[in-house]
């Protein structure tokens, strides 16, 4: 309500009053009030004085900068025909304004900051198909948008079994795009109502089926808004729901979908737009062909009413507050049995005034119930550490952790919104996305909205999809994952604390975390040469198996056993082969690597090559990870197999590769060393377009049975669709065909492969020409053929042999082999579900035509750890491949319960072949446990990627200077490089680490060594706990030719470590602070070393907790009213 005489200052501003129908006034305070009872109001506009005729734009002249007086505004957008007005910085006009015309006023917008999107889009596998989701920014895996998309494609889409209230100006309950995510009071619910999904739940999915026809039914006629559905719109005119009874005692009657505070009654319809856009944002249907999407396709919104289209009160915020805490102490899975749902968070995307006693109480009070409180930061360019912008300054702390989330804004091009109050101190945890967000608007509509207002829903929405994830997960285990997941923006520093910006997908990926004490795992793997010749008779051939111990303890003992099972099968070795078929292992404390030696006996005899495993079984104080590895007895006592002569081999470490090559006209083919098998390389240019290279000369192939041609290559992982690398053949000068290629993808799903390593071709010619053998005499044509688009996508090939076979008249029978497709780690999922595990099982070999069958089987596991037959619901089969079939997949159906277990593996055996030998006899896979709760606090304590210039405060070295920022090698753009004639150059850490409150410490890098570094050389990371000796955590050793750390192709590799394992002295001090330095030796220019992606985290244990400073308010601040926060138009 407005008193009349600031209405008269607002009419005197202009003699056209032009406003949206509902406008968003800025707050000021009223002397004739003497509490903070009144909020301050979205003005709606007497619908006679707006024509549509006269569209006009108010623009302040003052530079577009906010004037301090409690009456300015920054724009008023004028009632368009379909109310597409964008979200209000509004409030009375001042004399400072002008008004322009809408041409002029459009083109002043156009000097405004744009929000065209200025990012790499990552990975987009699976996006909704609604009609607007085009529109949708801040939903896409781009870098400024929220990741939802990736949440999507991971499975996580949200879940009936969440609810979140929306305490705003309502909820178009009947909007096409909302009306079945809308809460149903489980206390309002008519007897009799089905439980179509069997959830727990009664929802509006629920009362659309024809089963509840009895109970729930449309009220609309054919051409009336939300025919054709039942929404709560029907409920309000059904005699069987509005009883006229309060059913819970709760004060409020027939609250069948939350309550309409400001008028006092149970329809919160809502009669302004801004509660249906933020509604929409949080959780608009998806993936529906209608509308937008929103961030959870599934969740229950709660309308809790208390903004009207003139104000609202203080008092019936805390109303609608305390409403849900009600709710959530009646329903609430965590708190109570009765629930069957979580009652989450509220959105507030409102504000003003000053502190309010009752309001923060209210607050304070859902926190207990584990409610988090997300609120907009506000819209006035106020640092809201210095001046307290209410609710979002509020805290609320419950288990260590403030339930208040105050939001920001960023806009597309990932710059925080003009608009936005910040509070990078303490007050303004997270930044997301607020500039022109399409969402829903009431009656069937969709609109671009600005603001904070549109920022907090989208927070609001990523703690569904992390409750999704894990059900059980307190909400202060929310909050950390929603904070830790979070991106460290440079470009926020000042905006949010620590530069924070929503980042739901890495969230998600932080929620889980590892059991504080695991049981180590045991993996086994064979050693190469895993085929090797069987030898001559009395002479023995060792076979190497390698079994490994992961886990975070290794200090007590562990035990296992390996077998080599017998078999009768043709292809498979038996006990006669072997000196001994089985034994035991003993790992003792901080044992990590143990190794088998099978000893094969060599014979006279002429056979077939023989495939055997080594398992392993019965583990003690371990699980098994990888059940089983295989190795192939290569028979040489007969014939060998095709006569192979080489024809051309090109390595480019000599000068001969220019006689050897030609290139078209673009010339953007070259000799390169920045990847390379060895030291030179075939490098294709980034801007090449279609741009090939050839052999000079053709080869004379006529007398070969078959020509193999074989080639490492690679193309960088920064290529794009339609951008490939690709090898051409020609026969007697015919048409070029194309033997393969390797793809771009935007993100990932083409054959690039992270670290860029050199990739292994080998291709067959007569398989793969149709015309190679009819020709009497032929020659052969090899091309490289390439296309990108940007300096920074090379493609590179190395090693090419082409060779001439001539095959002998027998054909070896083909070869099946057996492996487990990604994920081969899945969660079980919940009683009554299945999860679907994929082996594939491929047939190799010359001649395909004839049928071949095996038998598959999962061994029944009896040891601790280990999948038994009742976790699945087939433990066999077999497969039978037809002429011509080289592949087959076996689904693994596995059974999901209720029970808290461990992790458990399981294997897939390969037996009992026909018309095939056995060569990859088992695969393993792992079902995770999801019935326990999650492991480790993990907090964040550095961060280097080397992207932004910190990276000079960050590190200090020796007085050698050998190291570098260098974009040669990195994960991103830029990493650090050590010089290759360093001796021992180290480069530390600038300031130690506080870990006194962590129960460990875990360092992570992405690190290399070039593979010129020889005996001595080496890179190495060490650590100091309260300035004592440097410890060797570890460390890439070169070694000459091979048996170091290096890796062909030159990738970066992982390394994890845990400090509390190395450090022997770790836990003795009663206050730690850490030091870590790299360090590095090498003997040449051409031997260099890199580090990128530095991460160290504080480890906390379940047990306990540990979490960062809560914010502080100033309670010094007075009372003052408030309002919905004036977020600005488009």
């Amino acid at each position: 309500m407005l008193t009349d005489s600031l209405q008269d200052k607002a009419m005197a501003a202009s003699d056209q009053w032009l406003s949206a129908d509902f406008l968003l006034l800025k707050k000021t305070r009223l002397s004739s009030r003497s509490d903070s009872e009144y909020i301050y109001n979205p003005l709606k506009q007497n619908k006679n004085q707006v024509t549509t005729d006269t569209q006009s734009i108010h623009i302040r002249s003052n530079n577009n900068k906010i004037n301090e007086s409690a009456y300015s505004s920054e724009f008023v957008l004028s009632a368009l025909n379909e109310r597409s007005k964008r979200e209000d910085l509004s409030g009375a006009f001042t004399s400072g304004e002008q008004l322009l015309s809408t041409e002029d006023a459009y083109a002043h917008f156009k000097e405004l900051p744009t929000n065209q999107q200025n990012s790499t889009s990552i990975t987009i596998q699976a996006a909704p198909n609604d009609d607007n989701y085009y529109k949708q920014w801040g939903l896409k895996n781009t870098t400024y948008g929220s990741k939802a998309e990736a949440a999507w494609d991971s499975g996580v889409t949200g879940s009936l079994a969440n609810v979140i209230g929306v305490v705003d100006t309502g909820i178009d309950y009947k909007h096409p795009d909302l009306y079945l995510n809308i809460w149903l009071n489980p206390g309002e619910v008519p007897n009799g109502v089905i439980d179509i999904n069997n959830d727990g739940l009664i929802t509006f999915f629920d009362l659309n089926d024809s089963s509840n026809s009895a109970f729930a039914w449309d009220f609309d006629q054919a051409g009336d808004y939300g025919y054709g559905y039942v929404d709560a719109g029907d409920l309000f005119q059904n005699d069987i729901w509005i009883d006229g009874f309060d059913n819970e005692n709760n004060g409020y009657i027939d609250d069948l979908i939350g309550w309409d505070f400001y008028n006092d009654d149970n329809d919160p319809f809502d009669d302004d737009s801004h509660g249906t856009h933020v509604a929409g944002t949080i959780g608009a249907l998806s993936n529906n062909q209608t509308g937008v999407a929103g961030v959870n396709w599934d969740i229950q919104l709660t309308a809790l009413k208390f903004l009207g289209p003139n104000g609202g009160y203080t008092s019936d915020a805390v109303r609608a507050v305390d409403y849900f805490t009600d709710v959530a102490t009646r329903y609430d899975s965590l708190i109570t049995n009765n629930g069957n749902a979580r009652y989450l968070a509220t959105n507030n995307s409102w504000g003003g005034g000053g502190f309010n006693s009752s309001l923060s109480s209210a607050i304070q009070a859902g926190a207990d119930q584990g409610i988090i409180f997300v609120a907009a930061a506000g819209n006035d360019e106020n640092n809201n550490d210095n001046i307290s912008s209410y609710p979002s300054n509020y805290e609320a702390v419950h288990n260590s952790i403030d339930h208040v989330v105050a939001v920001a804004s960023i806009d597309q091009n990932g710059s925080p919104s003009w608009f936005t109050n910040y509070g990078p101190d303490f007050n303004v945890d997270i930044a997301a996305p607020g500039g022109n967000i399409e969402s829903t608007v009431p009656y069937n509509g969709y609109d671009s909205y600005w603001g904070t207002s549109m920022a907090a829903p989208h927070v609001s929405g990523a703690l569904g999809l992390l409750a999704s994830k894990n059900p059980t997960a307190s909400s202060s285990e929310l909050i950390q994952a929603l904070y830790t997941g979070a991106d460290q923006n440079i470009n926020l520093l000042g905006t949010s604390v620590d530069g924070k910006l929503l980042n739901i997908a890495s969230s998600l990926n932080e929620l889980d975390g590892p059991d504080p004490n695991p049981t180590p795992t045991l993996s086994i793997s064979a050693e190469s040469p895993y085929q090797q010749f069987e030898g001559d008779q009395d002479t023995i051939t060792n076979f190497i198996f390698t079994v490994t111990r992961q886990g975070d303890d290794l200090s007590k003992d562990s035990t296992v056993q390996w077998s080599i099972p017998g078999s009768s099968t043709t292809g498979e070795a038996t006990a006669d082969d072997f000196i001994a078929t089985g034994g035991s292992l003993l790992f003792t404390n901080g044992e990590s690597s143990k190794t088998i030696t099978v000893e094969v006996k060599g014979d006279a005899v002429e056979e077939l090559d023989e495939t055997f495993s080594v398992l392993l079984s019965s583990p003690t104080n371990a699980t098994i990870g990888t059940e089983s590895a295989s190795a192939v007895i290569l028979n040489d006592d007969i014939t060998p197999g095709p006569i192979e002569t080489p024809l051309f081999t090109e390595n480019f470490e000599t000068g001969d590769y220019y006689n050897n090559w030609i290139q078209d006209s673009q010339n953007d083919w070259r000799i390169s060393s920045a990847r390379s098998i060895g030291n030179w390389a075939a490098e294709i240019d980034g801007r090449a377009n279609n741009a090939w290279m050839e052999l000079s000369d053709s080869l004379n192939i006529t007398s070969f049975d078959d020509v193999r041609v074989d080639i490492q290559w690679l193309i960088e992982t920064s290529f794009d669709n339609d951008e490939f690398l690709a090898i051409d053949a020609s026969i007697n000068d015919g048409d070029w065909i194309e033997i393969d290629r390797l793809s771009g993808a935007n993100g990932t799903g083409g054959d690039e492969q992270s670290g860029n390593p050199f990739q292994e071709g080998s291709y067959l010619l007569g398989d793969l020409i149709a015309d190679y053998s009819t020709a009497n005499q032929r020659n052969l044509k090899i091309r490289l053929r390439g296309t990108a688009s940007s300096s920074s996508e090379d493609a590179y090939f190395d090693d090419v042999i082409i060779t001439g076979l001539n095959q002998n008249s027998g054909t070896p029978p083909p070869i099946l082999s057996i492996s487990a497709e990604s994920p081969y780690q899945q969660f079980e999922g919940d009683q009554g579900a299945n999860t679907n595990f994929i082996f594939t099982v491929t047939r190799q070999g010359d001649d395909l035509s004839n049928e071949s069958t095996v038998q598959w089987s999962i061994p029944d596991g009896s040891t601790t750890g280990e999948a038994t037959a009742d976790d699945f619901i087939a433990t066999g089969g077999s497969l039978l491949f037809t002429n011509g079939e080289s592949s087959k997949t076996i689904t693994v159906e596995v059974k999901g319960d209720a029970v808290e277990e461990l992790d458990e593996t399981f294997s897939v055996l390969l037996s009992s072949p026909t018309n095939a030998t056995i060569g990859t006899e088992s695969a393993s896979a792992v079902i995770l446990n999801d019935d326990i709760a999650p492991g480790p606090i993990e907090t964040p304590l550095f961060t280097e990627n080397f992207e932004t210039g910190d990276y000079y405060n960050n590190w200090i070295q020796d007085s050698q200077n050998d190291w570098r920022i260098s974009s040669a090698r990195s994960i991103g753009n830029w990493a650090a490089e050590i010089d290759g004639r360093a001796n021992n150059a180290w480069m530390e850490l600038s300031d130690s680490l506080n870990i006194t409150s962590f129960d460990d410490v875990r360092v992570d890098i992405q690190w290399l060594i070039e593979t010129s570094f020889d005996n001595g050389e080496f890179l190495a990371i060490d650590a100091s706990i309260n300035d004592g000796d440097w410890i060797e955590i570890d460390r890439l050793s070169g070694a000459r030719g091979t048996g170091g750390d290096e890796q062909s192709g030159n990738p970066f590799q992982d390394g994890s470590f845990f400090l509390g394992d190395l450090i022997a002295d770790y836990s003795n001090a009663p206050n730690r602070n850490l030091k870590i330095r790299l360090r590095g030796t090498a003997s040449s220019s051409r031997e260099d070393a890199y580090f990128d992606d530095f991460v160290i985290t504080g480890l906390t244990h379940s047990d306990s907790t540990n979490f960062a400073p809560t914010k502080n308010h100033n309670e010094s601040y007075f009372l003052e009213p408030f309002e919905l926060p004036p977020d600005p138009i488009a």
